[in-house]
């Protein structure tokens, strides 16, 4: 599938996500922890590099819903965590504003997308494992990947 000159922005921050995310990913799998130490700078550089690509080819709105998708994504995941008494970490209501903002800058709704299946993923996977937990920031991130691929 081709990418379309107004696609091409958008590309150096989901660089970003999938790097600074596979590394968050990668401590979560082996520490059950995402450090703010970490997962902060990653935000940053995202946010800043997205702004940087939308200012310099003139797409302020697309910057705009990858916002609106981060803080759907936050917010989402924050009334999860509430759910599941902490089940769901803190540090991965971080990382889905993260992802959800990435996947925001292609479509607000690909945020949603990309929380509903890490959401069935993580099902998916206590039921077949029969476990209490698993870590969920490889997930997020994965989900975030294949929905930003499939619908581009």
């Amino acid at each position: 599938m081709a990418i379309s000159h107004a696609d091409w922005w958008g590309l150096p921050v989901t660089l970003v996500m999938i790097v600074g995310g596979w590394w968050i990913a990668a401590i979560d799998a082996y520490s059950r922890r995402i450090p703010d130490r970490i997962l902060i700078p990653v935000a940053i550089a995202a946010a800043a590099v997205a702004s940087i690509a939308a200012a310099s080819t003139g797409m302020s709105q697309q910057l705009l819903l990858g916002l609106g998708g981060a803080g759907l994504s936050a917010l989402i995941m924050w009334i999860v965590h509430l759910v599941t008494r902490g089940g769901v970490g803190f540090g991965d209501v971080k990382l889905a504003g993260l992802t959800g903002g990435v996947a925001g800058l292609w479509s607000p709704l690909l945020s949603v997308w990309h929380l509903a299946l890490a959401i069935a993923g993580m099902a998916a996977i206590l039921v077949v494992s029969r476990r209490k937990q698993a870590p969920f920031a490889p997930l997020l991130v994965a989900a975030c990947v294949i929905v930003i691929t499939v619908a581009r």
